[in-house]
């Protein structure tokens, strides 16, 4: 699949848009009455036209056969990714590799509607094109953004940038029929979710199958062998809304509901994909907030 080299489409992008006084119309008007600022925003709104023709040119072969509409590969498309690389020096600019954009333009095709994972494609695409940090695109990571819903992926980039959250499991002990420490896993994998706007827990009904995927696809691991060694961490744990009602339909003279402590953890995968697909962030918050 033919893909223009970077550099050459630069310099093709340099000498069409020279005198395009159309450029960064709404940045002068606000900066019109100081030279300085003028000046400083014209070249910028120059720099990112420069490079919005370029990634026109750039993945125009790849859009066509992964079926993205003209209209949005013509607008949106090309506003998104010369946003995300405006920071990337011109001699920095390459041709992406199409074992990585063609799978994440086809991704992306398929994700017009759905802002995570559209956000997820852009970025891979932005780091597949920064010579920098190419390499850090691996393949499969498009084919691991297919394999998540919207509300997942939020979620998981959360856990991701975290690196390490306490998570817990729900044991059930009857004493009555079981000797020497048995139990039966009865929930696993709940995670200290809340809801942003006011920090009340919620349950999330899909959580523990979303981080099953998430270990089958190597991002993460979860054990309840291991755990914080700081009481605080899981004080969420009790008052959880599936501890709550597990205890309240089985504790009784001879039923326990207990919690297991563990540990979800960020594999070195997992974190070069949150670093692949995503863009700097200020430091997380310590409870993952209701994808």
């Amino acid at each position: 699949m033919p893909v223009l080299a970077a550099k050459a489409t630069i310099t093709a992008a340099q000498n069409v848009l020279a005198e395009d006084k159309s450029v960064g119309k709404q940045l002068r008007e606000i900066a019109k009455d100081s030279p300085t600022m003028k000046l400083a925003a014209e070249k910028y709104a120059r720099r990112i036209a420069i490079k919005q023709h370029l990634l026109l040119k750039l993945y125009e072969p790849l859009a066509k056969w992964a079926g993205i509409s003209k209209s949005y590969f013509e607008s949106d498309f090309a506003v998104d990714m010369a946003e995300k690389i405006a920071d990337i020096p011109d001699e920095d600019l390459t041709s992406p590799s199409p074992s990585v954009a063609v799978p994440a333009m086809l991704g992306l095709g398929y994700s017009l509607d759905e802002p995570t994972l559209k956000e997820m494609y852009l970025n891979l695409l932005a780091t597949a094109t920064d010579g920098r940090r190419g390499d850090s695109a691996h393949p499969s990571f498009a084919e691991i953004i297919r394999q998540l819903s919207g509300r997942e992926a939020r979620l998981l980039s959360d856990c991701l940038r975290q690196k390490n959250v306490a998570i817990v499991q729900l044991k059930r002990k009857d004493s009555a029929v079981s000797e020497g420490g048995g139990f039966t896993v009865v929930q696993n994998h709940i995670l200290p979710l809340a809801n942003p706007d006011n920090n009340e827990l919620v349950e999330e009904v899909s959580g523990a199958m979303w981080v099953d995927n998430w270990m089958r696809l190597g991002l993460v691991t979860a054990r309840y062998d291991e755990w914080f060694v700081q009481e605080n961490r899981y004080e969420w744990a009790e008052e959880r809304p599936e501890i709550l009602r597990h205890r309240q339909v089985h504790d009784s003279d001879t039923v326990k509901i207990e919690v297991q402590r563990g540990l979800l953890h960020a594999t070195d995968f997992g974190q070069r994909f949150e670093a692949a697909i995503s863009v700097p962030t200020s430091t997380p918050t310590s409870t993952p907030r209701r994808p």
